[in-house]
């Protein structure tokens, strides 16, 4: 488990330098795709708008198998400073009781289980305030200009809730 926790980079500029820039790279493109197919952001002019909430975004990967890699663009949340209203950090996990709970219900009546996995979960809901977010490394974007969120991201404080 070492052994493949080591091959995954931990920056962009490790990607690059790593064994198989081309596979983060194709995870990397993925990703950025996922975002422009769900309008998560407009690319905004540094000098068109007075910016008061800007954080950065930072790219996190994994390998899943030896084939499977993944990349996941975040945000650090935690320097979002405008207050939303939050009164309480959560993320929609449920309690392994209740996860046995469920089981145990859908195994006494029966029931077949199924797994869903959501793609881009956090993507789907829009967000209702202004965050600009500075772009990670090996995005398309200029030195002047950002990411103004439309939808949100992972990493962003309020993303479970909206």
């Amino acid at each position: 488990m070492t052994e493949m926790a080591d091959d995954i980079p931990r920056t962009y500029e490790e990607v690059m330098k790593s064994e198989d820039p081309l596979h983060w790279q194709a995870a990397i493109e993925r990703e950025l795709e996922s975002l422009k197919e769900n309008e998560v952001y407009e690319v905004i002019q540094t000098g068109d708008i007075d910016i008061i909430n800007l954080v950065d975004a930072k790219w996190v990967f994994a390998k899943k198998s030896k084939d499977v890699f993944k990349a996941r663009l975040v945000i650090r949340g935690f320097k979002d400073i405008t207050p939303h209203g939050i009164e309480e950090i959560y993320s929609p996990v449920p309690k392994l009781e209740t996860m046995r709970l469920m089981i145990s219900v859908a195994v006494n009546n029966g029931y077949k289980i199924i797994h869903l996995d959501v793609v881009a979960a956090f993507q789907h809901s829009k967000i209702n305030y202004n965050v600009f977010v500075r772009p990670a490394a090996g995005t398309e974007c200029t030195p002047n200009t950002l990411w103004r969120l439309k939808r949100s991201l992972y990493g962003l404080l309020t993303a479970a809730k909206d």
